[in-house]
């Protein structure tokens, strides 16, 4: 063991001891490190394990003892609260020493991400507004988004986020994912819950993500979603997609923040494939110099400049 039992539990009880120079030095070792700080970093439980408020009382949320309800009150030390800002302010930082997940192989482990992994989430926390990304099965889309999106509902406030599928089941496994993420966090870092059902779930900071499936002729009616997450865009009908996106996108142009992100695997010719095509226009447009032409779809050509002069689209 890196420490021994008899340390730990003195660390445990006595949290002035732990700093942050401790905890680095910890989860230098790795896994089994990480997996020690968050054991010192615990806070008390009774005899039936379940968390304990700062009155003594049980932590629980409609009998759900890996939640809490809203406003619930804790004893936190001071090394709580700087762990709170740190994640708060660093993704990076939340992902790689409080994130876990929970896998029918694994079970519960800290998430090993691959590059292109941290590379999408490179572009995700860039200040880009739209975000579309071609990805292959069994590439861990549902995971990266979901690890972003647990830091997001934790640490933000006063946001809608819609996830929307090409089916209910669908949209509702990214959701899933981001509970799992959420219910392994410690509980100290939790935040009250307000709501937690199969399709909706939202807390004390006014952070709430519902799903949608893409056949709905109304989704996310009646609130305005500053994150929308569009799973499988490829495998919509082009009706469907045309519904969604007229409704949808339009309610956000008063919004002063807002990222849309599209996600899909490949699947032939259509409104998606049309989406990347044009994305991978711009970006090369992007790198040319101003005085080079470039053809519209009606087949006129014109400058870079003059393209972004009169907002042309290609």
């Amino acid at each position: 063991m890196i420490l021994d039992t008899a340390t730990i539990n003195q660390l445990k009880e006595n949290k002035s001891l732990i700093t942050f120079e401790l905890l680095e030095a910890l989860r230098a070792k790795g896994n089994e490190g990480k997996q020690i700080c968050l054991d010192i970093l615990d806070t008390k439980k009774d005899e039936e394990d379940y968390y304990l408020d700062a009155f003594g009382g049980r932590i629980t949320y409609k009998s759900e003892r890996d939640l809490k309800k809203a406003f619930t009150r804790m004893n936190l030390d001071q090394i709580h609260i700087d762990e709170i800002k740190r994640c708060a302010s660093d993704f990076n930082y939340f992902r790689s020493n409080y994130l876990k997940i929970k896998t029918p192989t694994s079970g519960i482990s800290f998430p090993d991400f691959r590059p292109y992994q941290d590379e999408f989430i490179e572009h995700i926390l860039n200040p880009y507004e739209k975000l579309i990304s071609l990805q292959p099965r069994q590439a861990g889309k549902s995971v990266t988004i979901g690890s972003w999106l647990s830091w997001e509902y934790t640490f933000d406030h006063d946001k809608d986020i819609g996830i929307c599928g090409n089916d209910s089941k669908c949209a509702c496994e990214v959701l899933d994912k981001v509970k799992n993420m959420l219910n392994l966090l410690p509980m100290w870092m939790k935040v009250g819950t307000t709501i937690w059902n199969l399709k909706t779930i939202a807390n004390e900071n006014k952070m709430r993500i519902m799903t949608s499936a893409s056949t709905s002729k109304n989704p996310f009616r009646g609130f305005t979603c500053s994150i929308i997450i569009v799973d499988e865009c490829a495998f919509y009908e082009p009706q469907a997609w045309k519904t969604f996106k007229d409704a949808v996108f339009p309610s956000q142009s008063g919004l002063p923040w807002k990222k849309n992100i599209i996600i899909s695997t490949a699947n032939g010719i259509n409104h998606f494939s049309e989406i990347w095509n044009n994305s991978e226009k711009r970006k090369r447009i992007k790198n040319v110099k101003p005085t080079e032409t470039v053809q519209l779809n009606n087949g006129k050509i014109i400058t870079i400049e003059e393209y972004y002069k009169n907002k042309c689209q290609i």
